[in-house]
C-alpha cells in the first residue's frame, strides 16, 4: 500500500515538518492520532481504521484512530483544535464539520478556515437520495395527506 505511505508523507510535509531528520524523528517517536467525528463502526471510522493498520504495517508509525462523536462533529473538531499543532493529531473533516456547522451553530469553538489546514481527500462516499414522486403515488408504500387536508387535521 505505497499510496498510503505517500499520503502520510504529504500530511507530514503540509503540517510544516521541515527536513528529513525532523520527519524521521516524527515518524519514529510518538503515535499519530486521527480523530473521527463519528461513532465507532461508522463507515468513515471503519475505513480509517483499515488505512491506519496498513500505514502502521508499512511504515512502523503507530496510528491511533479515536472516535469523538457528537455535536455534528464539533466535539471532535474542538478537541483537535486544542491539541498542539505538531502534526501528531489529525482530524477527519467533512462537509458537516467544516460547512454545515458554521450555519447550524451560532457559536462554534473552532473556525474551520483559521484553525485547520486541509491535507488531502482520503475518500468520498456516494450519497443516496430518495425522491418522492407525486406522478405515481400508487407505486410508493407511504401515503401523503391529500391536498385538501392539513397535516395537523
Amino acid at each position: 500500500m505505497p499510496r498510503v505511505a505517500v499520503i502520510l508523507a504529504a500530511a507530514l510535509a503540509v503540517n510544516g515538518i521541515a527536513g528529513e531528520d525532523a520527519a524521521a524523528e516524527l515518524l519514529s517517536s510518538r503515535p499519530i492520532t486521527i480523530v473521527i467525528p463519528f461513532t465507532p463502526g461508522a463507515s468513515a471510522d471503519t475505513i480509517q481504521r483499515i488505512v491506519a493498520k496498513k500505514v502502521t504495517e508499512n511504515t512502523g508509525q503507530t496510528i491511533v484512530v479515536e472516535s469523538r462523536a457528537g455535536g455534528g462533529g464539533a466535539i471532535g473538531a474542538a478537541a483537535v483544535k486544542q491539541a498542539p499543532p505538531d502534526g501528531h493529531m489529525l482530524f477527519q473533516a467533512n462537509a458537516g464539520t467544516h460547512a454545515a456547522n458554521v450555519s447550524l451553530y451560532p457559536t462554534l469553538s473552532y473556525d474551520p478556515i483559521k484553525d485547520f489546514r486541509p491535507i488531502t481527500l482520503m475518500w468520498s462516499f456516494p450519497s443516496c437520495s430518495r425522491f418522492l414522486s407525486t406522478a405515481r403515488p400508487s407505486r410508493w408504500p407511504i401515503s401523503s395527506p391529500s391536498p385538501s387536508r392539513s397535516p395537523a387535521g
